[in-house]
């Protein structure tokens, strides 16, 4: 994924993509594994793959609580030997919000309308950027 194809996400990619990348979650992709129902378990993950239906997963783009758990897994990451911090997240006077990520000597950053899309956008840019 590149910088672009982030930023085109819409909000059910990069929930998926984000707890997928950024939190490490597995995501049922629709494909079932040989456990009878896989795709089909909504209330927990599957006993026979452990992947989690997109229902269970988390709004990271639309709810700051969800989207404070991506600030907090982002803070615990570690890209190029240096440890990702701070994270600064403001609304600036263009009416947008701005998230950055920095780690030794990089930025990462991204501006949404909302700061949980800015969060979002911003943390999968870096870990997808360094990590994969």
């Amino acid at each position: 994924m590149n910088r672009d194809e982030i930023l085109k996400m819409d909000n059910r990619e990069l929930k998926l993509a984000v707890a997928k990348h950024v939190m490490g979650i597995a995501v049922n992709d629709g494909i079932p594994c040989k456990h009878p129902g896989c795709t089909q378990h909504v209330s927990r993950p599957c006993e026979g793959c452990g992947r989690y239906h997109p229902i269970l997963i988390p709004d990271y783009p639309s709810d700051i609580a969800a989207a404070w758990d991506v600030v907090e897994m982002m803070r615990n990451k570690v890209i190029y030997k240096y440890p990702v911090c701070p994270n600064i997240i403001y609304h600036h006077t263009d009416g947008l919000w701005h998230c950055e990520y920095f780690s030794g000597d990089w930025m990462r950053n991204a501006t949404a309308p909302t700061a949980p899309l800015a969060i979002c956008r911003a943390a999968l840019l870096a870990v997808m950027e360094f990590d994969g």
